[in-house]
């Protein structure tokens, strides 16, 4: 039996585990405003995060991601991170994307991954805005994993992220997140495909595109 797919699903672990410091858990995702203007109540929670994994990971992050991980040189990575910079319309998204992606890079960095010191005197250098899902995306690969398996990882992250956000907020309990996490999986499977290479990002978010330009004033969250 080949242990390549073992030594995969233990970098998958690693990566995707909540306690690798990426820096996306310092935001919501205007999950906390849209809570402080009553535009969401807790009942609408598993309604609200399905519409998140739909309008926000799979039409931004997934095809992000995926051209970040078929980057083949340091020169097509910049290419394809100038192009996700174009498409992140919302100045407020964007300047997120860039802080997670920061703070990616900098672990990534520092645990010696494969590919990160290049990447990072790239963005360093200004020939590139260094977004999450782009940078992710090169650096799964480096680490050695397959784009579903880099997918996967990264739709379970953002599915966590807003579960722990809620949970933070005190609007679910770690049960109950975990209920709504264990009956999302389907979808978040069927998700996490791979999207025909050069798929661009697109998605639709107005509740939350709205909240991250008008952040809450007594906010817990970046955003």
């Amino acid at each position: 039996m080949s242990h390549v797919p073992h030594a995969e699903l233990v970098t998958a672990l690693q990566l995707g585990d909540s306690a690798f410091p990426t820096g996306a858990f310092a935001y919501s995702w205007g999950m906390e405003t849209l809570l402080a203007d009553a535009q969401l109540q807790r009942r609408d929670l598993a309604g609200f995060v399905q519409t998140e994994l739909s309008g926000r990971w799979h039409g931004i992050d997934r095809p992000a991601l995926a051209g970040g991980w078929r980057a083949d040189t340091i020169a097509d990575l910049e290419d394809w991170d100038a192009q996700v910079d174009l498409s992140l319309w919302s100045e407020p998204q964007r300047r997120a994307s860039q802080e997670a992606g920061a703070a990616t890079l900098a672990a990534a960095t520092r645990l010696e991954l494969a590919s990160a010191r290049e990447i990072r005197a790239s963005v360093t250098a200004g020939r590139m805005a260094g977004h999450f899902p782009v940078l992710t995306g090169a650096l799964h690969r480096g680490a050695g994993l397959g784009l579903t398996t880099a997918l996967l990882v990264a739709a379970q992250g953002f599915l966590r992220g807003l579960l722990s956000a809620a949970v933070r907020l005190g609007q679910t309990g770690a049960l109950e997140a975990q209920r709504i996490a264990r009956a999302l999986a389907p979808t978040l499977i069927d998700m996490a495909r791979p999207p025909a290479p050069g798929t661009l990002p697109q998605g639709f978010s107005p509740m939350t595109d709205i909240a991250l330009m008008r952040p809450h004033a007594a906010r817990l969250f970046v955003n």
